[in-house]
Formats: structure tokens, sequence, C-alpha cells
């Protein structure tokens, strides 16, 4: 294991006795930035590693021929491509991360967003807070809606998303989709569009969740903005360069869209970034997922995931190199 501290005791309050019982030797590096992998793996030979963000990237896998024992890493962390090169995975070593645990938290997020931009919050909380205001007397194009009965569309159709479904489920709404991979699994009453130019063009509120790879980078773009209808609601909980932030910024101004926003092109955001300064546009720091209080849920899910592998189980959400290539 190769965890902080700070790390272990977030993600396993209760300890790891259980584990510890089921394994022949258990061995803990606590400063896991300052690890020397050749050093490591020699002299623990493990079977399963276990490591969260802290974990410093590892080599590609011919620069260090890692001990023949090592058949599984179990990341409690999301994106594995700035941790795990894929010559690892192509070799045969299983690889997850905290696949759907945490879903639900940044969808609850997610719907947050939504309501923020459907109430006008952001702008409410700078008249409230910053003008000694009451209520907004101009600008008609910024009346409060109700999320009840909307059409909600959703770039993606992974975890994020498909958790996402279930929050909106009292709500009413007609929810649609656009993604080139349909999971497997029961979608009665979600719409899958033919196209993402369908998707923009049919929903009064666009929720951003696809993932960051070749294939999206910058894919939203003013061609995709402008096919939202005026006024229509845009969140963005998945990855900030998915989206062209310039365009995004003229096409607001210029549809009357209504801004919800977790990611951006650069992060922090820049201290003079014209987001910064409109007061319609809800702004969070990046935080839509985990929070303090349901880290444990990852490190739960990543518990059940060895203790498939010790049974000889099959794991749950595996990483594979085709995942690799198009995941975040």
């Amino acid at each position: 294991m190769l965890l902080t501290p700070r790390e272990y005791e977030d993600h396993f309050p209760d300890g790891l006795n259980d584990l510890k019982k089921r394994v022949s030797e258990f061995v803990w590096c606590q400063e896991p930035s300052g690890v020397n992998w050749k050093d490591f793996l020699e002299s623990t030979r493990c079977e399963i590693l276990l490591v969260g963000r802290s974990m410093p990237a590892l080599p590609p896998i011919q620069e260090l021929a890692p001990p023949s024992e090592l058949k599984y890493i179990c990341y409690l962390a999301g994106t594995v491509r700035t941790r795990i090169p894929l010559d690892w995975i192509e070799s045969g070593i299983q690889v997850t991360n905290w696949g759907p645990s945490i879903s639900r938290v940044v969808a609850e997020c997610a719907l947050m967003m939504i309501l923020a931009t459907l109430r006008n919050a952001a702008s409410h909380q700078y008249l409230l807070h910053h003008r000694q205001g009451w209520k907004s007397q101009h600008n008609k194009e910024r009346l409060e809606r109700s999320l009840f009965g909307r059409t909600v569309g959703i770039h993606g159709f992974g975890n994020v998303a498909q958790s996402l479904v279930e929050l909106l489920k009292p709500f009413g709404c007609n929810i649609q989709t656009y993604t080139p991979f349909i999971p497997d699994g029961n979608w009665n009453g979600i719409h899958f569009c033919q196209s993402v130019e369908e998707l923009f063009e049919t929903s009064e509120i666009l929720v951003e969740a696809a993932p960051l790879n070749a294939q999206t980078q910058f894919l939203v773009g003013r061609k995709l903005l402008e096919r939202l209808p005026n006024g229509a609601c845009f969140i963005n909980v998945g990855r900030g360069k998915v989206v062209r932030e310039d365009d995004l910024i003229e096409v607001a101004a210029g549809k009357n869209l209504r801004l919800g926003l977790d990611v951006y092109h650069q992060e922090p955001l820049p201290a003079d970034s014209p987001l910064r300064s409109d007061p319609n546009v809800f702004l969070m720091p990046h935080q839509a997922g985990p929070t303090q209080d349901r880290l444990k849920d990852i490190g739960a899910y990543a518990l059940r995931q060895i203790f498939h592998y010790l049974e000889g189980q099959p794991l749950d959400n595996v990483i594979t190199p085709e995942v690799w290539k198009i995941t975040t």
C-alpha cells in the first residue's frame, strides 16, 4: 500500500484489519511521493498494489521490468492515464480505479448546479452580498425557472451521467443523451440522440459529462454551443478542455445562456477570467466530486474489489487498453 496517513484515514476510517487477515504480508509506504519504484517492487514482491493520488507516476514498463508477482493495481482515484502507462495494462496487469463509487456525489453536485442556474442563484447572491440589493428589476430573460418537466440533455453516458438520471427522476424530466458507446442495461425512458448536434439543439439543460480524450478535446465549440436554445442552461462537471472556453463565454452572452461550471480550460481559473466577473455565472472550484465525508465510499469499493481478486472472482470496471484510450 502506498498511501499517506491522511489518505489512509480518509478512505479507510475503520482500518484494514479484515484485509490484513487475508493476505500473507502487508507493507505500507507512508511517503509515496518519495518511493523508488524499482526498489519498492523488488523488495516487497507484491501481488496487489493499493495506491492513491499521492503515488508517483509509473515509468514505462520496459524501463522498470516489475517483478512477475505483481498482478493487480487498485487505484483510489479516477484518472489513471497520468499515473499508469498503457503498457502496464497491456502486459496483463489488472487495473481498477474508483469506478462508480463517487458517481452519485458528482451527480449530486450537477443537480445542485442545474437548480442554481435555473433559479439564477449566482446573480441573487451577488446582488445580496455585494450590492446590498434585493430583487433584480431588469433582464427578464434571467427570471427563475423550475426543473420540473424540463428536457435535460447529457453529453456522455458514463457512471456520473447514469447516476444523474436517477437523481432527476423525481422531477419528471425528459432525459436524453448522446454517447458513442451505449452501456449495457435497461435504459427505458432515455432517448439516445443520433448525433451530438441533435442533443444540443433539443436540450433546455445541457450537462457536459463527456470524458477528455483525443476525440472530445475542444469538441464543444461555437458550432455546437450556438445550437443550444436561447436561455438554455449549460453545466460542466466533466472536463474543462472538452469545451472551448472563449467560445462558451461569447455564445453565452449572445444567447443568454445560464452557466454552471466546475471545470475549466486552465485551473485554477485565472484571476482575470471573464467568468469570474460575471455575476450570472455559477462557479465551483473543480470540487464536484468526492466530498470529504464520502471518501470512505471509495475505500469500501476498493476493498470489495480486492476481496473479489482474493476470491478469484472477476473485478468490476477493469481499465482495459480500450477503456484507457477513451477515458479521461
